[in-house]
């Protein structure tokens, strides 16, 4: 009894989880490149970044602030993503359990 319980609860937990996450996935798999293109993206940037902030604050006028802003935006966007496509794994590994 107290496991089909717990049961119906984790399955109603899952489907509100579910129904949830899954407008924002889609958002996030269209506006947000995959995992391996974005890490790509962030290291070819942080390098360039690395290579030419000097010149690029000095011509553009851009302020170190602006920069590391720049830097925890796509951090956090990438954390993100991460995030929300752990939580649909750990949900799909509990389907597959059927605890």
């Amino acid at each position: 009894m107290i496991k089909k319980i717990i049961n119906g609860i984790f399955k109603l937990v899952i489907s509100l989880c579910n129904t949830l996450l899954n407008p924002i996935d889609n958002v996030i798999g269209k506006l947000i490149p995959g995992y391996d293109t974005a890490t790509e993206y962030l290291t070819s940037f942080t390098a360039f970044i690395k290579n030419f902030e000097v010149w690029v604050i000095s011509y553009l006028g851009l302020s170190s602030v602006v920069l590391t802003t720049v830097k925890a935006t796509v951090t956090f966007v990438l954390t993100i993503t991460l995030t929300v496509h752990s939580i649909k794994q750990a949900i799909s590994w509990y389907n597959a359990l059927k605890l």
